[in-house]
């Protein structure tokens, strides 16, 4: 089916051709990524693409927005992919049957990631989806057998039919706030789940077939609030254990919030305060908008969120000198404000502390693709920007020479 379906698309010509890649006119100034053959022969040698920002073509510039249907799908050698800022969509089946595909570099521009996009990618280790989707489209990933570890943002609402079936090295699953519906069979087939993070508040409907039996052994995080709920719905309560999402203790003695960002991630560490029952983490851009709000108990667990990405899972508390919590999807160097407040039984304020940090950007010379074959160029960021070397000379992503 799959076949038959790229074929057909397949012979329609493509309108011009730029460095590896081939192009189709979309709307003014936009231009998507498309197909250069017929199926079986798709871009055959390819190993490493980058998907540029923007091409030129006749004198003119064009913004690339879109990886077209079946762009990529099939390309036996495709091994490394990095896709530039400013592309909103991955189209049907784009990257379906790269059998080698081992890397893929995802922005926060893509808005849709549609059907089958990287159906039996059984190469692919990890992939970063961005909080700018909404929709984990039907078989989205199915058949993704390398896969270990994949964070659902907070971003998504619903997750597709099929969307991880058959990720059998899947071991880690973390569900975000605002999913509010899981689709049939989405992860049947997930045999090796060890630990499911839904930080939905209300569980959502599933039925036995969604995880397929291996609720079985696999321990289930929810927020502290919800864990009544959880052990009792239908779908739910046959998971093995099922334990409250907590920050984890830590020993410090410090009376201050301590921020450890990375490129996308802050670990946030904060003391115990006497008489305090809850404590209310806000994050903030800023234009002071709310990216996080976190609302914790005496014991550290998680009560309520009205915003997280993702975190780390937890395990069963002890009692100690402060908590440590980590929240990943953040964006790449950004500045945030935050305000920790620690409440009494009746609400009250009993300490605030506030601050900032940023998140760091890619800094001096960092491989993003290194195989060992130099052939291709060697790319890396620098200072937030793409280059490729090659042949002893440097180049923008779009091919442009740096002097």
């Amino acid at each position: 089916m799959v076949s038959l379906i790229c074929t057909m698309h397949l012979l329609a010509a493509y309108d011009f051709k730029s460095g590896d890649l081939c192009y189709n006119y979309g709307a003014m100034g936009e231009v998507m990524v498309t197909c250069q053959s017929l199926y079986s022969d798709n871009y055959r040698g390819l190993t490493d693409v980058v998907i540029p920002a923007y091409v030129t073509h006749g004198g003119s510039t064009y913004y690339v927005t879109e990886i077209g249907i079946c762009a990529f799908s099939n390309c036996a050698t495709l091994k490394n992919v990095i896709i530039s800022s400013g592309v909103r969509e991955i189209g049907q089946m784009a990257f379906s049957e790269c059998y080698n595909l081992t890397s893929i570099t995802i922005p926060s521009s893509v808005k849709v990631m549609d059907w089958m996009a990287f159906n039996n990618c059984t190469s692919l280790k990890a992939v970063n989806i961005p909080n700018s989707v909404t929709v984990i489209a039907d078989d989205l990933f199915s058949g993704c057998t390398s896969l270990t570890s994949v964070t659902i943002p907070n971003s998504v609402d619903t997750v597709g039919w099929y969307s991880f079936q058959g990720c059998s090295k899947l071991t880690s699953l973390i569900i975000g706030a605002r999913v509010k519906d899981i689709g049939v069979d989405a992860f049947k087939g997930c045999t090796s789940l060890a630990s499911v993070t839904n930080y939905a508040i209300v569980p959502q409907y599933i039925d036995s077939y969604t995880f397929a039996d291996k609720t079985k052994g696999c321990v289930l995080y929810v927020p502290q609030k919800s864990l009544n709920a959880y052990k009792t719905d239908e779908g739910w309560r046959d998971f093995s254990k099922i334990l409250p999402i907590s920050a984890d203790n830590t020993s410090s003695a410090s009376n201050t919030v301590n921020i450890i960002p990375s490129v996308s991630t802050a670990n946030i560490t904060w003391p115990q305060i006497s008489g305090a029952t809850s404590y209310e983490f806000v994050i903030k851009d800023m234009d002071g908008n709310v990216i996080c709000t976190l609302v914790f108990n005496a014991q550290g667990q998680l009560l309520s969120i009205a915003f997280v990405p993702g975190r780390d899972n937890a395990t069963e508390q002890t009692q100690a000198a402060g908590f440590s919590f980590t929240v990943t999807g953040l964006e790449v160097g950004t500045t945030y404000s935050y305000t920790l407040t620690a409440k009494d039984s009746s609400g009250k304020a009993l300490d605030t502390k506030q601050g900032s940090f940023t998140t760091k950007s890619p800094t001096g010379i960092v491989d993003v693709i290194s195989d060992g074959d130099s052939s291709n160029g060697r790319k890396f960021f620098h200072n937030g920007q793409l280059y490729i070397l090659r042949d002893g000379k440097t180049y923008t992503a779009t091919g442009q020479e740096v002097r």
